[in-house]
């Protein structure tokens, strides 16, 4: 019998073994089911970023990105919803506005459909041209597919002055305060108030 279990359904594979997994440490949901056991943590999960990493990602960043503008905004994006985008357009932008320059990177990850990152990123470039601060302000974008030779999302981490976690995903969000930098949250599904009161988020 293990003593460790991994697996959404691993509590059923037992009783149909016939075996008593009350003694067994059960790990049915990973980075949420491994915090919550053991540190009590409800709202963040593990990860596996540490000061080597962010050093090793942070310089990666810059040779793939060496003449980007700086301060740089990360929004990381879950599932964007295509319907708002257009109202999330002028938020992030004005936020850059403020810096001489800036630039704003899109991040999508494995549940990001590319179709609703490329309808944001269309919304935004609009946005930037309008308010005729295309001088100043630029947008990248990065759809994640697992072909391509370089991914920014930990170097995003290591350099970004900003982050805009947009969806829910716990993973994403506890990787972004990993930084110590200011992070926003739109469009979370999890208990706003918890993150907001514990002054993690804005």
């Amino acid at each position: 019998v293990p003593q460790i279990v991994f697996g959404h359904n691993c509590r059923e594979a037992f009783t149909r073994l016939g075996h008593d997994w009350c003694d067994i440490y059960k790990v049915t949901d990973i980075n949420e089911n491994l915090s919550h056991t053991i540190l009590n943590e409800r709202e963040l999960v593990s990860h596996h970023l540490s000061p080597e990493i962010m050093e090793e990602e942070g310089a990666l960043f810059e040779k793939n990105h060496p003449d980007i503008k700086k301060p740089v905004v990360a929004v990381m994006l879950v599932d964007p919803d295509p319907h708002i985008s257009k109202e999330f357009a002028p938020k992030i932008v004005r936020l850059m506005a403020h810096y001489p320059e800036s630039t704003i990177y899109l991040c999508g990850c494995r549940r990001t459909e590319k179709e609703y990152l490329d309808i944001l990123a269309d919304h935004i470039r609009t946005e930037i041209n309008s308010r005729e601060m295309a001088d100043r302000i630029d947008l990248a974008a990065y759809a994640f597919d697992p072909a391509h030779n370089y991914n920014p999302y930990k170097g995003l981490i290591a350099r970004a002055k900003h982050f805009v976690v947009w969806g829910n995903s716990m993973s994403l969000l506890s990787e972004a305060l990993y930084a110590g930098k200011t992070v926003y949250h739109y469009r979370y599904m999890c208990p706003r108030r918890h993150l907001t009161a514990r002054g993690l988020v804005q």
